[in-house]
């Protein structure tokens, strides 16, 4: 079985971010690697290690708002917090898994 996000019991961050560019890869080479075993052959199966035990953390406030927190400790002003209430950072999303937008109409 094979779980993402904050589903599994694994140490490290549990957000949209680490799913997509920490939990993802893995999961993704680990069912590749048991697709390619050819009979009763153990595959080598990756482990998720995370990356950061400094969590960097944006929270938005409706659409034009919100704040961030940086391993360092909170930061003053809402300007990353801005940036990501736009839009979710969606527009950073879909180039990332090699797909284009929809448009609005």
């Amino acid at each position: 079985a094979f779980c993402l996000g904050d589903l599994p019991n694994r140490p490290g961050l549990k957000t949209a971010m680490a799913v997509m560019y920490e939990h993802t890869p893995i999961c993704l080479a680990n069912i590749r690697a048991l697709a390619k075993a050819v009979d009763d052959e153990s595959p080598e199966l990756k482990e998720h290690v995370p990356k950061t035990s400094r969590p960097i953390m944006i929270v938005t406030l409706g659409r034009n708002g919100g704040r961030m927190q940086l391993p360092m400790g909170p930061v003053i002003g809402d300007w990353m917090a801005r940036l990501k209430s736009r839009d979710m950072f969606i527009t950073k999303a879909w180039p990332d898994m090699n797909l284009t937008m929809p448009s609005d109409s």
